[in-house]
């Protein structure tokens, strides 16, 4: 996992939270073991873990069926249950999928049966059955080593008198849930030392010395000096891996934290210092559609984006708006010039490029006010 520490303009990388089965006769006994020392069960596949196979492709290994519905395609059938209906109608009567099929939003928690999901609660993850007691099939032997990833898991943290405090590191949301402040520099100093996990902006602090369901309870675990025993959510899902998807949690993520650090360097540049990206890379002025060219293969007017199972134009690139500024996070538009990073997609700070555009370049470097609200 990777966030961006706009204080010191650099990458924090930790960790996932993750552990290697590898082949043996006794491999399921070591995986449920390993399950159990995270505190969760073979029910929690899809929710709380996922499995890795040696290739790097996701297995599934305890259920039948798990994945995701928008809320695009569940508007299309008439609702979210109307498309799982039509989606299972090969299993028995809906009375009884209905009782055996767990659905959860974003944020982990179910979503009831007597309601449509929420806006924000889409994409949701759909498991059938609900538990499963057995392996859906055996794996093969160059499935292994098998990787699992936990979006729920447990660390042991240091806390200690010289480090950062509990106030400057968590906050109780709206929901009632202790959740870490987005800052990162302060956040990766809560480690694990004998695993090098650290907490990041957003987890939710679900446990702590086996204190839970009571805020103010885990806020004074975590104030003890000394060695604390959490219980952690990772915000975001652990299915998201394409960085190019524009509701890519790490990409969004990465795009909130680098924001103060290249409004600063937009500063700096209007004093005479260098144009430069976040990422140590020199911004250069362009035009939409050369910049779309930057895309493509070839490069130039005849060249194709290919994404998704889909190949797209030059034009129809710049027909879908798909090039947006990182800082207001608005469309290029047709006719516009944008400022764009010489680096490319050689970066994990940004998967296309980083691109910002003329009003928030003039608003960075002071030579425009910001505009009044509607």
């Amino acid at each position: 996992m990777f966030d961006y520490d706009a204080r010191v303009g650099r990458l924090v990388f930790s960790r996932l939270a993750d552990a290697t089965i590898r082949a043996s006769d006794n491999w399921l006994q070591v995986l449920d073991d390993t399950l159990r020392q995270h505190g969760i069960e073979r029910s929690g596949e899809g929710n709380k873990f996922i499995a890795r196979v040696q290739s790097g492709q996701l297995t599934k290994l305890f259920t039948m069926f798990a994945f995701q519905e928008t809320q695009e395609r569940a508007r299309d059938k008439g609702g979210l249950w109307n498309l799982l209906a039509e989606r299972f109608t090969s299993l028995p009567p809906q009375e009884e999928w209905r009782q055996k099929v767990l659905v959860t939003a974003v944020g982990g928690e179910e979503v009831v049966q007597d309601a449509e999901p929420l806006e924000d609660q889409y994409p949701v993850q759909i498991r059938y059955p609900r538990s499963a007691d057995k392996l859906i099939a055996d794996l093969a032997a160059d499935s292994f080593p098998l990787t699992l990833i936990f979006k729920e898991y447990q660390v042991a943290i240091e806390s200690s008198a010289t480090g950062p405090s509990v106030a400057d590191t968590f906050f109780v949301n709206d929901d009632g849930k202790v959740v870490v402040r987005d800052d990162v520099g302060v956040a990766a100093k809560w480690k694990d030392p004998s695993t090098d996990v650290c907490l990041h902006p957003g987890d939710w602090i679900i446990e702590a010395n086996g204190v839970s369901n009571d805020p103010e309870g885990i806020l004074r675990q975590l104030a003890e000096i000394g060695r604390v025993q959490v219980r952690v959510q990772q915000q975001g899902s652990i299915f998201k891996t394409d960085v190019f998807n524009s509701q890519d949690d790490m990409r969004n993520r990465l795009q909130s934290q680098a924001k103060p650090r290249q409004l600063q360097l937009l500063r700096q540049h209007a004093t005479g210092q260098p144009l430069l990206c976040v990422c140590g890379g020199e911004l250069q002025e362009i035009g939409l559609r050369e910049r779309v060219y930057l895309l493509v293969e070839p490069k130039g007017e005849n060249g194709v984006l290919s994404y998704a199972g889909r190949r797209f134009t030059v034009d129809q690139i710049i027909d879908m708006k798909a090039v947006t500024c990182d800082l207001c996070r608005k469309a290029v538009e047709r006719d516009d010039r944008l400022w764009t990073c010489g680096n490319g997609a050689n970066t994990i700070l940004h998967a296309q490029s980083y691109d910002i555009c003329q009003q928030c370049f003039a608003l960075g470097e002071g030579r425009q006010s910001s505009p009044s609200p509607d």
